[in-house]
């Protein structure tokens, strides 16, 4: 729907017209498929409601000044659509880390304030604008995850949800039933009942009083068959994330809360 990290690309502005899109949309569909758009750019998420999409990556709301403004009339739409919402809501969470952590053992460059600037605002819009739209109704968030984000870091997805305001169930119903719909598997998975395949995630805690418990992970069993846990490296939690250069970062970008 609109462009996005890469730096050949302009995020504030839709890369296709509705009737583009709509296109998109009736030939995903008539291959029996669901359509997911990756918007950053508001007018991006509004094409794609227009087109009549079945999920949103990202919904960033990012306007042509670069500052977040949550649109209540196109997040109503989203709702009343229920198209399902996926925020990738962890993607810049492992480098403002990174740069935080930097800024505590040394002086940062200039390029450096402005990349913790841009993380800062990357983060907090992220979690302000879906725990809003948890706040208006939304209930269809999905558990996404994009290239810039940690392998084994989804946990911390949920936590960040929860950050933003939505209770431990909605965040874990994110990571299973939603996404299992969304996905069009319901029928064998999303949730744990008779005559589904058995793909289940053993916790050491319960993620319903602590969402973070998620992340302790002591077995997964997949198709009912549990997985060797040791000595795969399976969940590296290091700071890292790819870094894009060459791309100028937005100057003193804001996120702009409604009241």
């Amino acid at each position: 729907g609109s462009g996005g990290g890469t730096y050949v690309t302009d995020n504030r502005r839709p890369s296709f017209d509705v009737e583009e899109l709509k296109a998109i949309v009736n030939e995903t569909h008539r291959h029996g498929k669901s359509c997911t758009v990756h918007c950053i750019a508001t007018k991006s998420i509004e094409n794609a409601l227009d087109a009549g999409v079945d999920c949103i990556e990202h919904y960033e709301f990012v306007e042509f000044d670069y500052k977040r403004r949550l649109d209540p009339r196109i997040g109503e739409r989203m709702i009343e659509q229920s198209v399902y919402l996926s925020p990738t809501i962890q993607t810049g969470y492992r480098k403002l880390e990174q740069m935080r952590k930097l800024a505590e053992e040394r002086p940062l460059t200039q390029a450096e304030v402005d990349q913790l600037s841009f993380y800062e605002w990357k983060q907090e819009g992220q979690v302000y604008i879906t725990g809003k739209l948890y706040e208006m109704g939304a209930t269809k968030f999905l558990m996404g995850t994009d290239a810039i984000a940690e392998f084994g870091d989804y946990g911390i997805g949920l936590k960040l949800m929860v950050d933003g305001g939505l209770s431990n169930e909605a965040a874990l119903f994110a990571a299973t039933r939603n996404t299992a719909e969304a996905l069009g598997i319901m029928e064998n998975a999303g949730t744990l009942e008779v005559g589904k395949d058995a793909d289940i995630t053993v916790v050491d805690g319960n993620p319903m009083k602590d969402i973070e418990d998620v992340q302790k992970v002591s077995q997964v069993i997949k198709s009912g068959f549990p997985l060797p846990m040791d000595g795969l490296g399976l969940f590296p939690h290091g700071p890292g994330g790819a870094v894009v250069k060459g791309r100028p970062l937005p100057k003193n970008p804001q996120v702009i809360r409604n009241q």
